[in-house]
């Protein structure tokens, strides 16, 4: 946020109705590119990390209790 604050630009805001987000998605197909298939893809992996995470969560909060009930 600071590095934003310094020396970002941000961009105009999406209308209410998504913008031209019609046009990008044209422009994504023109280019060959599926934009469903692109969709699962980041909705997918962004679970699977997601997963990752709260597992790496679980794993720490573990660790640290047990680390807890040898100190005692």
């Amino acid at each position: 946020m600071k590095a934003l604050a310094d020396h970002g630009e941000l961009g105009a805001a999406l209308t209410a109705i998504g913008g031209h987000c019609e046009a990008v998605l044209a422009e994504i197909a023109t280019a060959g590119n599926d934009a469903d298939a692109l969709a699962a893809q980041l909705r997918d992996e962004g679970a699977r990390s997601v997963v990752e995470s709260w597992n790496e969560l679980l794993k720490h909060i573990v660790s640290k209790s047990e680390e807890c009930s040898h100190e005692r």
